[in-house]
């Protein structure tokens, strides 16, 4: 027999073969979770599982050996059976909890967002979140309303691209220990018409502080103490591959840099800095960690006495002008005379609003 009818040329197809279930993605997720579950893959058995040609299968096993940077063993045994896993060597068996973290953390640092944070960040919350088993992964997809952030006041470093740039400059050279050229200009220098300045900094910490980024850098022509420089003031970086590397002190330690800080303003002279807040709001200070030296006592009126050891005043002002009336300065006279110039400055401009116009 010849032509359509002939038994040679007609060949049937597997009906239980359910082509179209899986699209690539949803075969690569697959091939993933088994993957990092232990499993062997079979190619020809999981191919009619999945709808899919042995050979389709074998490119998604490509495409997933490029991804997962050649980790993706293929053994052969005597009998001619091919199998794919995953190195054991290189498998690391999350818990909902451990990829819970890396979302918390990613979350809490979302504000950094772009071009280094977005491009590594967000594969690794992928991976771990691959990695867990699947009613697990269901309990911390859905992160939108099992986290919350409250960023108010954050800065917005994902929305400009050129403060993109200059961070993922400073954190190359944080990481790779590489000398890092910049030009700087603080809100000082700026009201006094001074120029920018062009420093060779070694990073040798990335700070967050209050939704802002910050770096303790050294600046070799200028001595060996560290400074600190905000991201905001560097309007241009660039990190020098081609130089030596340098090497951070073994001694050096950005808990005892900011260690005389209430906050992140550092100074050298000391300050013995003693308040008293009222009773009915002690409790939303005493809950509280705002300094390594508190330490905190109560008088016969159930008032909270606070005493910390600062070595720079400006931010203690600052929250302590927060808190308006609720708070008395013991001590320093100098701190207690400016915030009281500052409550009557405030004060007038109140009273002078209250003044009908003339």
């Amino acid at each position: 027999m010849t032509g359509k009818d002939s038994p040679t040329r007609s060949k049937a197809r597997p009906a239980h073969r359910p082509r179209g279930r899986y699209t690539q993605p949803r075969r690569l997720l697959q091939l993933y979770d088994r993957l990092h579950h232990g499993q062997r893959i079979h190619p020809t058995r999981l191919a009619e599982e999945l709808g899919v040609s042995r050979r389709t299968l074998e490119r998604d096993l490509v495409v997933l050996r490029e991804v997962l940077d050649h980790r993706l063993e293929r053994s052969e045994s005597p009998d001619g059976t091919v199998v794919f896993h995953l190195d054991r060597a290189t498998t690391w068996p999350t818990t909902r909890w451990q990829v819970l973290a890396v979302a918390v953390g990613a979350r809490m640092t979302g504000f950094l967002r772009g071009k280094r944070f977005a491009n590594e960040v967000s594969p690794l919350l992928s991976a771990l979140l691959h990695s867990v088993r699947a009613r697990q992964r269901l309990e911390v997809e859905d992160l939108g309303r099992k986290i919350h952030v409250v960023d108010t006041g954050r800065k917005r470093y994902d929305l400009d691209e050129a403060k993109q740039d200059r961070l993922a400059a400073m954190m190359d050279g944080l990481l790779l220990e590489q000398p890092v050229t910049l030009t700087y200009q603080s809100p000082g220098a700026i009201a006094a018409g001074r120029p920018p300045r062009t420093l060779v900094t070694h990073p040798f910490t990335m700070v967050l502080h209050r939704g802002g980024v910050y770096f303790i850098v050294r600046v070799p022509a200028r001595g060996e103490d560290p400074i600190l420089l905000a991201l905001d003031r560097i309007l241009e970086a660039k990190v020098d591959l081609d130089s030596a590397s340098f090497t951070v002190p073994v001694d050096f330690d950005p808990g005892n840099y900011f260690a005389s800080a209430f906050g992140i303003w550092t100074g050298v002279e000391p300050h013995l800095v003693r308040i008293r807040i009222d009773a009915d709001y002690a409790p939303y200070v005493a809950e509280r960690s705002w300094h390594p030296s508190q330490e905190f006592t109560e008088d016969d009126q159930g008032r909270l006495i606070l005493s910390m050891h600062l070595g720079e005043l400006r931010e203690v002002e600052e929250w302590i002008l927060g808190m308006g009336e609720k708070v008395e300065i013991l001590e320093p006279a100098a701190l207690r005379a400016r915030v009281r110039e500052r409550h009557l400055a405030a004060a007038a401009k109140m009273d002078a609003q209250d003044e009908p116009a003339t």
